[in-house]
């Protein structure tokens, strides 16, 4: 039997002073339940979301490069930074601005060229 169920059962006999070793559940009781541990599982996974991701060297490597970009830039001078300061390939390179921009830490107002977004 479903916790979340139980416990509406148990509460609406208490409410009513009732004392049983059997409770009976309703339809109403059981769809309430499934609202509830529904709500419930959305918002678990909403703040598992939230939590902040453990770091892993490529999270080092692409906050690094981040750090090291200027404000405004085109590929080819990040490219050279990747290259030559951090010692990284144009190809990761490329990763890196791509990922920048999925998590809106860049903008990409014309093509080849980047903004830092103001955090």
């Amino acid at each position: 039997m479903n916790a979340a169920y139980l416990l509406l059962i148990i509460l609406k006999y208490y409410d009513r002073g009732e004392a049983s070793n059997e409770f009976i559940c309703s339809d109403e009781d059981f769809e309430t339940a499934l609202l509830l541990v529904n709500t419930f599982q959305q918002h678990a996974v909403f703040m598992f979301n939230e939590l902040p991701k453990s770091t892993t060297g490529a999270d080092k490597a692409l906050k690094s490069f981040y750090d090291l970009l200027p404000e405004n830039f085109q590929r080819k001078h990040a490219i050279e930074i990747a290259i030559n300061q951090l010692k990284i390939k144009e190809r990761t390179a490329d990763g890196y601005l791509s990922k920048l921009l999925t998590n809106k830490l860049l903008d990409n107002p014309r093509s080849g060229h980047y903004e830092k977004k103001n955090q």
